[in-house]
């Protein structure tokens, strides 16, 4: 006889600081429970929310601090949380600015995420303020599933809700 499992799926929104994950968290609950500011390092610990798609199906939904370079022991805690929220989650999501060039940190980000072995989907944030080519010029970062987004004006919600009922 086979044992159901009641495993409630994590998604996890990891990238470099300021690309707009705790705005895209907010925008995905319908809460402001996720501090937003435009100074880097804004959030510094994981936030972890029940998530429910339009199917019915629960997730938890996983605020990350920026990914960066350690200076100290306090940056250094923050940075293995988002290790952490990456080991722990089924599905991550990979947030760029992208209305940037590509940066190191977001090479960083994806190779994390891809060297995990865990489903990954490319968020473009601020595809608002983007012109065509910066979204397009991330699709280099070579993760499969990509779509453009924009937190503060709703763009993309409804791909990124249905490319994820696809892979929950």
């Amino acid at each position: 006889m086979s044992k159901k499992t009641n495993h409630v799926p994590i998604v996890a929104i990891v990238g470099e600081a300021n690309v707009g994950k705790s705005s895209l968290f907010n925008a995905f609950l319908g809460s402001r429970d996720a501090i937003v500011a435009d100074e880097p390092g804004t959030t510094r610990d994981s936030i972890t929310r029940k998530a429910t798609l339009e199917s019915g199906k629960d997730f938890w939904l996983v605020d990350t601090a920026g990914l960066k370079e350690a200076a100290d022991e306090f940056e250094l805690t923050i940075q293995e949380q988002i290790s952490e929220a990456i080991a722990a989650a089924d599905i991550i999501l990979v947030t760029v600015d992208g209305s940037t060039a590509i940066s190191q940190e977001d090479r960083r980000v994806a190779k994390m995420a891809l060297k995990s072995g865990k489903e990954t989907i490319l968020l473009v944030n601020k595809a608002d303020k983007a012109k065509k080519p910066q979204i397009e010029e991330h699709k280099k970062l070579g993760i499969k599933h990509w779509i453009a987004t924009s937190a503060t004006q709703k763009i993309g919600f409804g791909d990124v809700e249905e490319t994820l009922e696809e892979l929950l």
